[in-house]
């Protein structure tokens, strides 16, 4: 059974996109949602 729906808005043309790409687009978002900031730095 399933405790919540995600729906993610596609243009017509895509056909579906792939669960690692699903996943990393609703993890963007949340972060985005609530301001997360990191401190982290790829230097």
């Amino acid at each position: 059974k399933c405790d919540g729906l995600v729906r993610i808005p596609m243009r017509q043309e895509t056909r579906s996109l792939n669960v690692a790409i699903s996943a990393g687009m609703v993890i963007g978002e949340a972060m985005r949602q609530t301001d997360y900031q990191t401190q982290a730095s790829l230097f």
